[in-house]
């Protein structure tokens, strides 16, 4: 699958370095963590002039039709990154788990910094015109406040809030439960373990967990969410709610 993910990555660098509108591409995920499997994505980031986003989309189907026949693409309506066309493909004629990420940044508009190693690792860099993927070094003091604040959000919630999986527990209604209790109780613990072992990656969720956290801390997640039955929920629930309450007391201290 190696050579099919160069075959796909080349193709579309060598399509896009000649281009006026184009000043950068790089790969992002796995690449960028040097943990590329048979199972890795291709996260694909372009860095171009928006009003040439459909030609260039254009000549990229072109070009990907020929290396390896689209089956299916599927363009993001509401994308989390600001100032993005994003669009994933699967392919026909190579593994299913190879799907293409394609982000389309529109240059000039403000965006997530997508290059920041302290987020993103290594990103590979295939071309660079403008110097736009130089790493700028974060501003820790910016970072502190924020979390500040996320630290504060937590703590309002949660002394309202935390009750919720316990009344669907207690009336044993156990779907509900789970939903409070992922929503209420395994996200915010999630956070807060992200902000005191990973901040500048707070807002990964559950992903990449394993490689963010000390082992002790993502065994107990890996714990907590699986739930075999009403009495192992209420267990499992206990816990939660003490390790939150204490990574909100050390947090804030």
């Amino acid at each position: 699958m190696e050579q099919q993910r160069e075959k796909i990555v080349n193709a579309l660098v060598k399509l896009y370095e000649p281009s006026d509108d184009v000043y950068a591409v790089w790969e992002n995920g796995s690449t960028a963590f040097n943990r590329v499997d048979d199972y890795s994505d291709i996260d694909l980031a372009v860095e171009c002039e928006t009003n040439a986003i459909p030609s260039l989309i254009e000549k990229a189907e072109k070009i990907l039709e020929e290396v390896v026949g689209i089956e299916y693409r599927y363009e993001m309506k509401q994308n989390f990154f600001q100032g993005m066309t994003q669009i994933f493909y699967k392919f026909k004629n190579t593994s299913p788990f190879l799907l293409l990420d394609i982000g389309f940044l529109h240059h000039g508009e403000t965006k997530d910094n997508l290059t920041q190693p302290e987020i993103h690792g290594d990103v590979k860099v295939h071309f660079d015109k403008i110097g736009m993927t130089e790493n700028k070094e974060l501003e820790k003091g910016e970072w502190d406040k924020k979390m500040a604040e996320r630290i504060a959000a937590h703590r309002e919630r949660f002394q309202v809030f935390d009750i919720l999986p316990l009344k669907e527990l207690y009336r044993k209604q156990y779907v509900d439960t789970f939903a409070f209790y992922m929503g209420h109780y395994i996200n915010p613990l999630v956070e807060l373990l992200r902000i005191k072992y990973k901040p500048f990656r707070y807002n990964f969720g559950l992903r990449y967990l394993s490689y963010d956290l000390p082992e002790e801390e993502f065994k107990l997640i890996e714990q907590l969410v699986f739930v075999k039955d009403g009495t192992d929920m209420e267990k499992k629930a206990m816990i939660a709610k003490k390790k939150i309450q204490e990574l909100l007391d050390e947090l804030s201290q």
